[in-house]
């Protein structure tokens, strides 16, 4: 398989364009849930509201992403990234107007809609970008953490200002940062073409997967289908911590929503770290050994943050749980790239992506739910619970049948 032909002036226009909206993007994903102890406080929420207003935009999420993947691979993924954060950008407007929590549903909802083109059409760029080049595995690594530093922001910084200058400031304030988003992308990409994209697979500095079979046997159909499985229970767990934890600290243990938004940063940051070490951790020890040990890490410590009380055993938790949870998505994308055929990338992320919206969206609702009944400590055992139930998944899909997988993809 040859490389994409790209000059490196190119790829590092492209790159930056999509991390920049990469991050902006990413952090308007979660200024809700940074933000949602002020909006059920104003809006006087129910936990079962809150599982509702989370689960409805992870849920419109999931399913746009799978209609974008298929986009992504007819039309220009530099057209799909400016229109998806058009829409983020007016409905971010929108609900820094709103005043009712109908209105705030459906806008919330809208935005949704926005932040489905995203990935699909970003991380189909990448890995085609990178198609053949020993260094994507590294550099899938870095784009899953420029996303994740927008979150990092997100959490840092809306915190503050809607503790002291109201959360519709902070929404207001995410709009304008997607509409300068769209420009700068707009600004790098104007000279330059897509020529790695599905509309010029035909070129001649690319061949297609030739050496991909165009099936698979059922063996390894049922290990994708365990993998996928296992992308729902991680972005079941990843949910829960992102969306919930604000809450948790500000409703349970005290902390204001600047110091709790400002320990989830923290938590962020060290799960960025782990993205950016990913390839490096896993030429050392290998990454099935690393997708076990961080399962069991994960189970454990929830467990334990369910009922820790004191400050610094919550942000070493927290800590514990931002590396472990982060460095599992870097394995999980190349696989994607490994597994899939070049022409089908688009849907591919889009199928993969919304899994994992769809297990957030589930367990958002769930969580409301069970809250509602016990409390919010009840969420992190669902969360140890799902922790074994994946480590069975990739005792499922491991060794052999993983063997088997890969000998078919390099034959």
């Amino acid at each position: 398989m040859e490389e994409c032909n790209l000059s490196k002036y190119i790829e590092r226009k492209l790159l930056t364009g999509c991390s920049v909206v990469h991050i902006v993007n990413d952090g308007s994903e979660v200024v809700i849930a940074a933000l949602l102890p002020l909006i059920a406080q104003e809006f006087l929420l129910s936990y079962f509201q809150i599982g509702v207003l989370l689960a409805s935009y992870l849920l419109i999420l999931g399913i746009f992403q799978i209609a974008f993947g298929y986009l992504s691979e007819k039309f220009s993924e530099k057209i799909l990234l400016s229109f998806g954060l058009g829409i983020v950008m007016v409905s971010s407007f929108l609900i820094s107007q709103t005043q009712t929590f109908s209105a705030l549903f459906a806008f919330n909802c809208m935005a949704g809609i926005g932040a489905s083109t995203f990935h699909p059409a970003n991380f189909t760029l990448v890995s085609r970008v990178y198609e053949g080049n020993v260094q994507r595995d590294k550099v899938m690594g870095v784009i899953a953490g420029v996303g994740d530093l927008g979150v990092l922001i997100a959490f840092f910084s809306n915190g503050f200002i809607g503790q002291f200058f109201g959360w519709r400031l902070a929404f207001l304030i995410w709009g304008i940062l997607a509409a300068l988003a769209i420009i700068i992308h707009t600004i790098l990409s104007r000279n330059s073409s897509y020529v790695c994209s599905n509309n010029n697979s035909s070129n001649t500095h690319f061949k297609s997967d030739e050496n991909k079979p165009s099936s698979y046997s059922s063996k390894v159909k049922w290990g994708l289908v365990l993998i996928l499985a296992l992308n729902f229970c991680i972005g079941a767990s990843y949910r829960t911590y992102l969306a919930f934890t604000p809450l948790f600290l500000t409703t349970t243990k005290g902390f204001s929503t600047a110091i709790a938004d400002s320990i989830m940063s923290i938590m962020i940051a060290v799960g960025v770290i782990s993205i950016s070490l990913s390839g490096f951790i896993f030429k050392k020890y290998g990454k099935r050994k690393i997708e076990l040990l961080t399962l069991l890490v994960l189970g454990v410590v929830s467990i334990l943050f369910a009922f820790v009380q004191t400050t610094v055993a919550i942000i070493l938790l927290l800590l514990i749980v931002g590396f472990s949870l982060y460095i599992m998505y870097p394995i999980v994308l190349t696989l994607v790239a490994d597994l899939t055929h070049f022409e089908k990338r688009g849907r591919s992320y889009g199928y993969f992506m919304s899994i994992s919206w769809i297990g957030g969206a589930f367990s958002s609702f769930i969580n409301g739910i069970l809250s509602e009944i016990f409390g919010l400590f009840i969420i992190y055992i669902v969360v140890a619970v799902i922790m074994l139930l994946c480590i069975g998944l990739v005792a499922l899909s491991s060794s052999d049948l993983w063997s088997k997988k890969m000998n078919e993809i390099k034959n």
